[in-house]
C-alpha cells in the first residue's frame, strides 16, 4: 500500500501542470522585486576598490558622472549611476551629471529622479548638490576637449532641461572638466562612445582620474585598462551595482536582480531533482 501511494505520489509530481510551476516561479520573482532579500554577495576586488575610491572624495568635492548609454542597458548600469549618487551624497560629495549618448541624458535624469525620491535625500538641492548638464550635439571628441577648456560654452550655458546655467552654484562653479574643478569622473558605458574616448580625450590631457562602470560582457576590456592604471576604478556589470548596493547598505534594483537570480537558479534545481526522482521512482511502470 505504502509502495502504491509513493508511485502515486512521484505519477502526480511529473503530471503538474507547467503552467502551475510557472505561476510559482512568478510570484517569487514578483515579490523579491518588490521586497530584495539581500542575500550575501560576496564582494568582487574591483567594487571594493571603486567604493573607497569615491570614499576618498574629500567632503565637499565633486564627482563628474557620464552616462553613455541607453535604455537597453539600464539594468546593469542604471543602478550603478544610483548607488554612485547615494554614495556621494551619503559624503557630502557633489555631483554633475552628463551624457555622451543622446538618450543618455535622460538616463542620468531618470536616475537622479529616483534617488530623490528618496526621502533620505530630500535634502538634496538641484542646482547647490547635483546638477544635469545632458548631452550636447557636435561629437564626444569635440564636446569632451571643449569641457576641458570651457564647461559653460560646451554645454550653451544651459543644463538639461534648458534652464540657464547661471541660476545654479553647482552650474558656475565647475568652470572646466578639470582637476582644478572636479575630483573624480566615472563612465557607464555600454559601446561607442565611452570610457576610452573620455580617457583619450580627458583623463590623459587633463590628469582627471577615471572610473567606469561596464555591462559584463565587456569586463575583460575594461580590466585590461583598470590593470593599466588608466581606469582607477570599475564596477564589474550587474554583480558589481548589487555589491556596490550591499556595500552601502542601501538594496536597490541590482541586488534585487541577483536575489532574482539566486532564487530562480534555486527553483530550477529543485525541480530538476525532484523530476530526476520521479523519473527514477517511475520508470518501471
Amino acid at each position: 500500500m505504502e509502495r502504491d501511494n509513493e508511485q502515486t505520489f512521484w505519477h502526480k509530481m511529473l503530471a503538474i501542470d507547467r503552467r502551475i510551476l510557472y505561476s510559482i516561479i512568478f510570484v517569487f520573482v514578483a515579490y523579491i522585486v518588490l521586497f530584495p532579500i539581500g542575500l550575501p554577495v560576496p564582494i568582487s576586488a574591483h567594487t571594493e576598490n571603486f567604493y573607497s575610491t569615491v570614499e576618498a572624495i574629500p567632503e565637499g568635492g565633486i564627482i563628474w558622472l557620464d552616462c553613455a548609454f541607453q535604455e537597453g542597458s539600464w539594468g546593469e548600469l542604471g543602478p550603478m549611476v544610483e548607488a554612485t549618487m547615494r554614495h556621494s551624497f551619503n559624503n557630502n560629495i557633489r555631483v554633475v551629471l552628463s551624457a555622451m549618448w543622446e538618450l543618455g541624458g535622460r538616463m542620468a535624469a531618470f536616475a537622479l529622479d529616483n534617488v530623490l525620491e528618496d526621502p533620505a535625500y530630500e535634502w538634496v538641492e538641484y542646482g547647490e548638490d547635483v546638477i544635469n548638464l545632458g548631452f550636447r550635439p557636435g561629437g564626444a571628441a569635440a564636446v569632451l576637449r571643449g569641457a576641458t577648456r570651457d564647461v559653460y560654452e560646451t554645454y550653451a550655458g544651459v543644463d538639461h532641461d534648458g534652464n540657464p546655467l547661471d541660476d545654479y552654484t553647482l552650474g558656475m562653479e565647475v568652470e572646466r572638466l578639470h582637476p582644478d574643478y572636479v575630483d573624480f569622473s566615472v563612465v557607464y558605458e555600454s559601446g561607442s562612445p565611452g570610457g576610452q574616448d573620455w580617457l583619450q580625450y580627458v583623463t590623459e590631457p587633463t590628469g582627471l582620474p577615471m572610473g567606469i562602470g561596464i555591462i559584463a560582457m565587456s569586463i575583460p576590456s575594461a580590466a585590461a585598462f583598470v590593470d593599466a592604471g588608466q581606469y582607477e576604478a570599475m564596477i564589474p556589470g550587474g554583480t558589481g551595482a548589487a555589491e556596490y548596493e550591499l556595500l552601502l547598505d542601501q538594496p536597490g534594483e541590482a541586488l534585487a536582480a541577483q536575489d532574482v537570480l539566486s532564487v530562480g537558479m534555486l527553483y530550477v534545481t529543485l525541480l530538476i531533482i525532484l523530476g530526476n526522482i520521479a523519473w527514477v521512482a517511475t520508470k518501471d511502470d
